[in-house]
């Protein structure tokens, strides 16, 4: 007897669970050491009714217990259940109540051994709300999450992905084989295939392999797939796969393809068009001029047949223009663009360029001014044709639309660059941002009194753009407020010098006129 009750004392002073027992009304007789953990000491519960001490939410577990211990159901007896600390919150205990009975049957008091879960039902509760947010994720999306075991069964598949599978069984809710799955580009057959992974210990605790699904039309495209191999203890658990259905991406890919190409197509075919046109068109014009010039040198012409021929022949001029722009944008267009570089005196080219437009502006007092900003070497090997095509653009636009001041022609040479730039600035009626913006583009004028005043096809800029680009370069402009218009120039293919000359090196030349 003393050594039953020196045992049943050393378990209540030493046990972590802590047993109580109660009266039948629920009053606490004793209270072992492991209460401690709520903050009480034993013999603070001595006298204490249980249902003081339980959570409201539990009071019907705790009564259901109860019955089960008068009912004498020794399988009904664990309950979990939330009992007030001392400091005030709430913890998770998990008690087993065992009544001890009297002679007659009767119950004299109940023996309750009560265990701290709070810990682990607070991971429980976590994980269930963090399992039933992944699932929900999981139902919703349209990707294709199945995961497979080792033996090749597909255990899982994502509901709303299930229509675009070809499946064995009928009904999803059975362990389908792993071959309705195609893995990297092959097949497996219809039945159970062979593991896609190897068997035995895995090495990394990780491994991503790629893996696919088949359509219901066996041709659907997927897209990338990335399976994880989860181990436990180095040993393979699942393959987890997700694929996301790429068909609809793929037929609006081809879709767009195909739609380029046709587009790609229609400009060839109106480049080609454009092409062939101008050359029918420049072959009847150049006979016009030739023979206008040469009735043009005739003396026996009067002065009114001599300025009909003039108007004939500055009408062709113009037309030839035309037509020349034309034919030289849809080269560009095409990009059919022939660049010859050769050796070409820089500061020479220029400076007559700017020259040519002297009587122009001598008719609308302009003042050219030509300006060498820098080192420039004699020579650089660029194409002289294209060169002469950008400048008589820039100049020739820049002189059309000043009607009074100064057209400036400036060069630079970079010589870490291998790089021409020309500049060419005016006193025009200048531009605000949006006119600047579409100062190169093609068939844009400043603005409809512009084009109606001044006349032209808006190509001649962009021409000398897509000169520049097919040369290495570039081009850009500036406006100011001050009614004064800029546009720059930058090309350059990587030139060098022709022969071991000095650098010419002025900054500034006086007025032409």
């Amino acid at each position: 007897m003393r050594r039953s009750e020196a045992l049943h004392r050393h378990l209540m002073e030493n046990a972590r669970d802590i047993f109580v027992r109660e009266s039948p009304e629920g009053v606490i007789l004793e209270a072992s050491a492991g209460c401690r953990a709520l903050g009480y000491e034993p013999e603070e519960l001595v006298g204490v009714n249980v249902v003081s001490l339980i959570h409201r939410g539990d009071l019907e577990t705790l009564r259901a217990a109860h019955e089960a211990n008068r009912a004498e159901d020794p399988t009904d007896r664990d309950r979990e259940y939330r009992v007030r600390a001392k400091d005030g919150h709430y913890v998770w205990l998990q008690g087993s109540a065992i009544p001890v009975r009297d002679a007659d049957g009767g119950v004299r008091e109940v023996v309750s051994i009560v265990r701290n879960i709070n810990d682990y039902r607070l991971s429980r509760d976590a994980l269930a709300v963090s399992e039933t947010r992944y699932r929900l994720i999981t139902e919703q999306i349209t990707d294709v999450v199945a995961c497979c075991n080792p033996e090749g069964l597909v255990t899982f598949v994502s509901p709303r992905s299930r229509r675009s599978l070809v499946t064995g069984p009928r009904s999803w809710s059975a362990v389908i084989p792993c071959g309705s799955f195609i893995p990297m580009t092959r097949r497996l057959s219809a039945g159970p295939s062979p593991p896609m992974w190897p068997r035995g210990p895995v090495r990394h605790p990780q491994h991503r392999v790629p893996c696919g699904a088949q359509g219901r039309s066996g041709d659907l495209a997927r897209g990338p797939s990335r399976g994880d191999l989860r181990c436990s203890h180095r040993r393979l658990l699942e393959l987890q796969d997700c694929t996301r259905d790429i068909s609809a991406r793929k037929a609006l890919e081809a879709d767009l393809g195909a739609a380029r190409d046709a587009a790609e197509a229609a400009a060839a075919v109106k480049s080609a068009f454009l092409a062939n046109m101008s050359h029918e068109i420049r072959t009847p014009l150049t006979a016009i001029l030739g023979y206008s010039d040469l009735l043009t040198a005739q003396s026996g012409l009067d002065g009114v047949g001599r300025r009909h021929l003039e108007r004939i022949r500055a009408g062709s001029q113009a037309l030839l223009s035309i037509v020349n722009d034309v034919l030289d944008f849809s080269k560009l267009e095409a990009q059919q663009a022939e660049i010859a570089p050769e050796p070409v005196a820089i500061a020479k080219m220029t400076e007559e360029a700017l020259a040519l437009f002297s009587p122009q502006a001598q008719d609308k007092g302009l003042d050219l001014t030509f300006e060498v900003d820098g080192p420039l070497p004699a020579h650089l090997m660029v194409d002289p044709h294209r060169l002469r095509q950008i400048l008589f653009n820039l100049i020739g636009n820049a002189v059309k639309f000043t009607v009074a001041g100064e057209v400036r022609l400036k060069v630079a040479y970079a010589a870490d660059l291998e790089r021409l730039h020309l500049f060419v600035a005016d006193t025009g009626p200048g531009m605000d941002a949006i006119q600047t913006a579409r100062l190169f583009q093609r068939f844009s004028q400043v603005d409809a009194a512009s084009t109606r005043k001044h006349g032209g096809t808006g190509l001649g800029l962009a021409i000398c753009k897509g000169l520049a680009e097919a040369m290495g370069g570039g081009s850009a402009s500036r406006a100011r407020r001050a009614r004064v218009r800029s546009s720059m120039s930058t090309f350059g293919r990587r030139s060098r010098t022709c022969r071991d000359r000095p650098s010419l090196s002025w900054r500034r030349r006086r007025p032409m006129i």
